[in-house]
């Protein structure tokens, strides 16, 4: 599925907002969705990023999602890569796992490092691995979380 946006409003986003088009317009749809079905979608896109896992930025973005949706659950805000941080370190606490402070570091490599060079094999399958375990991490979290849609 293709969706045309006027050239003008393209350029504003990749050029003076260094973001990505589609990102920006997920990000805009999300925003103006009750917190139920805002939670649901963050749920689903996490789960299709999943699938999709063909590099480490498709891994990041399904990260990405379970920790909006888990900052949404607990009231904080997601609008920086230290907002992404501080909730590692702060499900490392809540969880008593020092672990997901690894997991993090690593997974946000992953985004980091996607466009400026590329990862050599060994790195490349560490980061993933520990991408992918502090997905699952987060979405036990969700799951044992009292505030998630019953549909999910």
């Amino acid at each position: 599925m293709q969706v045309e946006i006027p050239d003008v409003i393209y350029a504003f986003i990749t050029e003076s907002l260094g973001k990505d088009a589609s990102d920006v317009l997920v990000d805009a749809f999300l925003s103006t969705l009750d917190k139920g079905n805002r939670l649901k979608l963050y749920v689903k896109l996490s789960e299709e990023y999943e699938r999709k896992e063909i590099d480490g930025e498709a891994c990041w973005k399904a990260l990405s999602y379970v920790f909006k949706a888990i900052a949404e659950i607990e009231g904080m805000e997601i609008s920086s890569y230290q907002d992404y941080y501080s909730l590692a370190d702060y499900l490392s606490f809540k969880l008593n796992n020092t672990e997901i402070i690894k997991y993090f570091l690593n997974a946000e490599k992953l985004h980091a490092e996607y466009h400026p060079r590329p990862q050599d094999k060994d790195s490349l399958r560490v980061r993933m691995d520990h991408c992918k375990k502090l997905i699952e991490v987060g979405k036990e979290y969700l799951r044992k979380s009292k505030s998630l849609p019953e549909e999910i």
